[in-house]
């Protein structure tokens, strides 16, 4: 068997599946926000943040929530989120709804994908406590 062909099926096992799957639903579930623009808090959070709009101001987004920029605070405090928005203006351009969305729909994917491997790799853990528990017992 050649050695590409054996990783290939490492990836095709069922316990693999447990960290693909849950990823491609919740793209699949969040799919239509990718096409639409931005709404409800972003204009204040995002579109007229200058915390956003102007790179100089990355480490403040590390030291303050995510009102500082709307001029008012709060008790949220989510450094990659806002960080992630001025990233994707810089690195975009401007404010594009659709690559911001892209982006944080591949974010969330990641994260799926990531707590599904996380899932596995706890219960194959804990299938091995329980059966070497069961050896002593």
């Amino acid at each position: 068997m050649p050695r590409d062909s054996h990783r290939w099926a490492s990836i095709a096992r069922p316990a693999s599946l447990l960290a693909v799957v849950p990823a491609l639903v919740g793209i699949w579930v969040m799919w239509p926000a990718l096409f639409g623009g931005f709404v409800h808090d972003d204009g204040p959070q995002i579109l007229e943040n200058p915390l956003v709009r102007h790179p100089g101001h990355g480490l403040r987004l590390w030291v303050t929530g995510v009102w500082a920029g709307a001029g008012s605070s709060s008790s949220f405090y989510r450094p990659w989120m806002m960080s992630s928005f001025a990233l994707d203006r810089a690195i975009f351009g401007g404010f594009v709804p659709l690559a911001f969305h892209a982006v944080q729909l591949a974010l969330f994917g990641a994260v799926v994908a990531l707590a599904g491997a996380l899932v596995r790799r706890v219960e194959v853990g804990a299938i091995g406590q329980r059966s070497s528990f069961t050896d002593h017992a």
